[in-house]
């Protein structure tokens, strides 16, 4: 029996369950896929404030910017 099919379940019930925690509202406990809305587009620092859509419960999250952002690097043509 391979292990590839079963190493593979694994990962996918894994990261499924890692978002389900992630992503529910502390008071409703709804789950939303993406994420939740935030009240503020600017993250001024770690700590970002987002919403639930159905209870209109705030709260802040711990929120790091990922270091692989692209650049927008301009070439120039010769």
């Amino acid at each position: 029996m391979n292990i590839g099919p079963l190493l593979l379940m694994l990962v996918i019930t894994t990261t499924i369950l890692i978002n389900y925690l992630n992503n529910r509202c502390p008071k409703c406990k709804k789950w939303q896929f993406k994420g939740f809305n935030r009240v503020d587009e600017e993250t001024a620092g770690e700590l970002v404030t987002v919403y639930c859509p159905r209870c209109s419960h705030k709260w802040s999250i711990k929120y790091k910017k990922s270091e692989f952002q692209p650049t927008n690097e301009t070439t120039t043509r010769d």
